[in-house]
């Protein structure tokens, strides 16, 4: 809905040849996971554990949960090495 939209404008001038980095972090919470009333608390919770790490941290963090979530649900192709992946 048009009241559940965030968003956010920023305007910023450069000389010439100066950079600006912009990171830009994303939480999604879904009624699935978190009881409707709660969402922006957890929302607000998760953004702040996120913020309170670098962005090689995170990486670290998100590439082992999705690494434990491929090891448990492999599955073993036998006798088909080109259709086995991984």
């Amino acid at each position: 809905t048009e009241s559940a939209k965030l968003s956010e404008k920023l305007s910023i001038e450069l000389a010439e040849n100066e950079s600006y980095e912009l990171e830009k972090d994303v939480i999604i919470v879904t009624s699935r996971d978190v009881k409707d009333k709660d969402q922006a608390n957890v929302a607000a919770g998760l953004m702040k554990k996120l913020q309170s790490k670098s962005f090689a941290e995170n990486l670290a963090d998100h590439e082992a949960v999705w690494k434990k979530r491929w090891d448990k649900s492999d599955v073993v192709i036998a006798g088909d090495d080109a259709a086995q992946q991984g």
